[in-house]
């Protein structure tokens, strides 16, 4: 049996930073390399601090733009604007978990 080598640098992940004193979340993608740049990027853009509450890996980038597409869409309702959401980092986790959890339903269900 081989095993398959992954880069975790360079595995995508889906992320949610929380600005807690107004009960914000933001969810995004980014590559783990550089992820700590986009962290600091936003934090220091924020007028409240921010902090990184999640990150969800996932071996396959183009699976990590499908899946926060997936996401946005799963909290529609509750986005305020671009990738900023009123919602709580457990309902961000739990829509990460659904997207992943369909988009692995449907890759099993094109193999059969």
């Amino acid at each position: 049996m081989s095993r398959v080598m992954i880069d975790k640098d360079e595995c995508g992940c889906i992320y949610v930073m929380e600005a807690p004193e107004v009960e914000r979340v933001k969810i995004g993608f980014s590559t783990m390399s550089s992820l700590a740049g986009r962290f600091a990027s936003v934090n220091g853009q924020s007028p409240v601090p921010v902090h990184l509450a999640f990150v969800f890996t996932v071996a396959a980038r183009d699976d990590v733009r499908y899946l926060e597409r997936r996401v946005h869409t799963l909290l529609k309702g509750k986005r305020i604007r671009g990738e900023w959401f009123c919602a709580t980092v457990d309902e961000a986790r739990e829509a990460i978990l659904k997207a992943y959890e369909n988009r692995t339903m449907q890759a099993l269900v094109r193999r059969v």
